[in-house]
């Protein structure tokens, strides 16, 4: 009744609480208004966060919250639509079940929420919460975040069939934001490297999904840092790394997991946005150097033109402490 009451006084509180699954399957005529256009038929895929607490206890930052994959189907020809929503059941969703489900509290550790029991903590790596961007490569649909692997979903039921790993010498995240090249179908990937090394690695996937090569991303210091998206161009990459990092003091904390690890990042005053260009061909690196201090973790786009390489950035302008906090 409590939940009812406050999305009635605001309803865009009803955004932030769970999310009910609906089968895939056929929509009535009468949702149905006027005539689909023949160019609008196909399968539209959405992917975020399904719920952002698990019984009364809420995550700590709605970035942890569990994955949710909805998707519309259109037939022009029928004029007719189909639709459905599941929950992605990660490793993450069944360890909650397992645990006790909405009544055991949070059972299992996010990037920014702690489980409540510090046993669950110690020693455990952030799990994957699935919750970003849809992708189809290689033939399979795979739902992407920067927490794990991805993880493949049946483009016509939605049902959960499990991670999907390309290869053994891939990050040990996977980005978010993906890159696909639509000229050859090559994906381009980059994530933290596997244990126990610190850093960022980048890769490149064949459109068979053969992993092609794979590089390390040269940073500025051995500091954790966000990658969470890049430009990509005809010919480039270009990564924009803000001053947002996790510093040595705090990284044994977030590692042994008496501390969160996205509570445990920090905004560096005084420390520039570091800028990395590389070839998409061979991932050698063009350019590598610091550039104004910026924060900035989406991009527009990229394009060449008159020899010059052009990055569409959606930087954030403005003093950073307040908005940087989390």
């Amino acid at each position: 009744p409590d939940v009812s009451a406050a999305v009635a006084q605001w309803p865009w509180r009803g955004g932030l609480e769970p999310s009910g699954e609906r089968p895939v399957a056929p929509l009535p005529a009468s949702a149905i208004e006027g005539t689909i256009p023949p160019e609008l038929t196909g399968t539209f895929y959405r992917v975020g966060p399904g719920r952002v607490r698990v019984g009364k206890d809420r995550y700590a930052h709605w970035f942890d919250g569990d994955g949710f994959i909805s998707a519309v189907e259109l037939d022009g020809a029928t004029n007719s639509a189909r639709a459905g929503a599941r929950m992605v059941r990660t490793d993450r969703v069944v360890k909650q079940e397992k645990a006790g489900g909405d009544n055991a509290g949070i059972a299992v550790r996010g990037a920014w929420t702690q489980a409540n029991s510090i046993f669950a903590n110690l020693a455990n790596f952030p799990t994957n919460p699935a919750n970003t961007s849809p992708l189809f490569h290689a033939g399979k649909l795979l739902v992407l975040c920067e927490g794990g692997c991805p993880i493949e979903v049946d483009p016509k039921t939605l049902e959960t069939k499990g991670p999907c790993v390309f290869g053994p010498d891939l990050p040990m995240g996977f980005s978010a934001h993906a890159k696909k090249d639509p000229s050859d179908g090559a994906l381009y990937t980059w994530g933290l490297a596997q244990p126990p090394a610190i850093g960022l690695k980048v890769a490149k996937i064949s459109a068979g999904g053969a992993v092609q090569k794979v590089v390390t991303l040269p940073l500025q210091s051995m500091e954790m840092v966000l990658v969470h998206d890049c430009a990509m161009s005809q010919d480039h990459l270009v990564f924009m790394i803000p001053p947002w990092k996790l510093a040595p003091g705090n990284m044994a904390g977030a590692l042994a997991g008496t501390s969160s690890f996205g509570h445990a990042f920090d905004w560096q005053e005084g420390v520039g946005a570091w800028l990395v260009v590389m070839r998409k061909s061979d991932l050698s690196v063009v350019h590598a150097k610091e550039i104004p201090s910026m924060s900035t973790y989406h991009f527009a786009g990229a394009y060449e033109a008159d020899g010059k390489l052009h990055i569409l950035s959606n930087r954030l302008i403005g003093t950073r402490r307040d908005l940087e906090k989390n």
